[in-house]
């Protein structure tokens, strides 16, 4: 995680086409199951519903759009209130 200037910068892992759909934070990377397809942008779109949720606040994807890799900005939230987060985070189920 990288903060700078109000932004805070995440990288996660997106594992498209899962059965369940859930959020795991481990080795320092946010790991998003999700049961959409990697076509479309769908993938992305889920990505971005499910951090807004969780985070509360604005999110976009700053790096990798056509790959599973990706690192995000969160704006909107300071770095302990972020760190605080994903500490709470083992594995959460997500909710549609």
């Amino acid at each position: 995680m990288i903060s700078k200037e109000g932004i805070i910068k995440l990288d996660i892992y997106v594992h498209p086409l899962s059965n369940t759909q859930k959020i795991i934070f481990t080795d320092d990377k946010l790991h998003i199951h999700i049961n959409e397809a990697p076509e479309k942008n769908k993938a992305n779109k889920a990505v971005l519903k499910v951090l807004k949720n969780t985070f509360n606040t604005q999110i976009a994807i700053t790096k990798g759009l056509s790959n599973r890799h990706k690192q995000v900005a969160i704006t909107g939230k300071d770095a302990k209130d972020i760190k605080d987060i994903l500490n709470s985070i083992t594995v959460s189920s997500i909710n549609k």
